[in-house]
């Protein structure tokens, strides 16, 4: 009959999408374990070049301030206290990481700027206000490593003895 017929039909069918739901579950379920180790692989990268990056600037902070090592050392002779030795490096480093941290929210921004117009669903994710959390942030973030790196590298000057500067 017509009744036996569509009830086979349909369980056929009622079959086949189990089958079809059964497959795209271990589909999704592969896909997911696949981004969940790309992701795990790109935040180790970006570690290891955020490391290399911090080595890198210290070291160009190191090198600047043993260039003008025999500048400190001229002033401790002379009676300068740390503090007066170290404002002018400290000053410099403040502008320095301020003027670093403005270039990199700029480019953050025109990054973010393109990538809306190229891929409407990314101005979702970059909302204005999260937009200039993470601007503040490269400032702050260039201050502070400028000032930190600076200041570790002129106390070492400034707290060797007169002695061995010609060593270093």
């Amino acid at each position: 009959t017509v009744k036996g017929i569509l009830g086979d039909i349909k369980d056929a069918f009622t079959e086949k999408l189990d089958a079809v739901k059964e497959f795209v579950s271990g589909v999704v379920e592969k896909i997911n374990s696949t981004i969940s180790r790309i992701r795990t692989v790109l935040w180790v990268f970006g570690g290891v070049l955020l490391l290399i990056s911090l080595i890198l600037l210290n070291n160009t902070i190191r090198i600047s301030i043993y260039s003008k090592r025999y500048i400190i050392n001229t002033q401790k002779l002379v009676g300068a206290t740390k503090w007066f030795i170290m404002r002018p490096f400290l000053g410099s480093a403040l502008w320095q990481g301020v003027l670093a941290g403005v270039v990199a929210a700029a480019l953050f921004a025109l990054v973010c700027w393109r990538l809306g117009e190229a891929m409407p669903e990314f101005g979702t994710l970059t909302a204005p206000s999260t937009a200039a959390v993470i601007m503040a942030a490269m400032v702050v973030g260039g201050v502070v490593i400028s000032l930190l790196f600076t200041t570790f590298a002129v106390n070492k000057f400034v707290n060797m003895k007169t002695n061995k500067i010609h060593l270093y």
